[in-house]
């Protein structure tokens, strides 16, 4: 059976306009619930199935970098600031960025915890 491209892009665009709020935890674990959510019934063939979730996968993504970077909106440390105000996060910045974040949360509470 063939992929019905367009109606995932709808889907996907309809979600966003509602607000996706769901992390990557919840696409793996849940991704009924989150269709569920919408209204969205899932009468999809496995290859829709999987396409609908790799995009979900990428909305999550966002979702949670987004999250992290509302979190250290006033967090001093200036490699945090820096990472915050780039233009392009990728995966590989957010990995730097959960690095340095864990290393100023231990700072403030006064070195590393065992």
């Amino acid at each position: 059976m063939e992929i019905d491209r367009q109606s995932i892009h709808n889907i996907v665009e309809y979600m966003k306009h509602c607000g996706f709020e769901f992390d990557c935890h919840d696409v793996k674990e849940n991704t009924q619930r989150i269709l569920d959510h919408f209204g969205i019934i899932n009468n999809f063939n496995q290859q829709e199935y999987q396409l609908l979730k790799k995009e979900l996968l990428k909305m999550a993504e966002q979702y949670q970098t987004r999250e992290i970077l509302q979190l250290i909106e006033n967090n001093p440390d200036p490699l945090l600031k820096a990472i915050q105000q780039s233009k392009t996060f990728s995966l590989r910045l957010e990995k730097i960025f959960r690095k340095a974040f864990i290393n100023s949360i231990k700072k403030q509470n006064g070195g590393e915890q065992k």
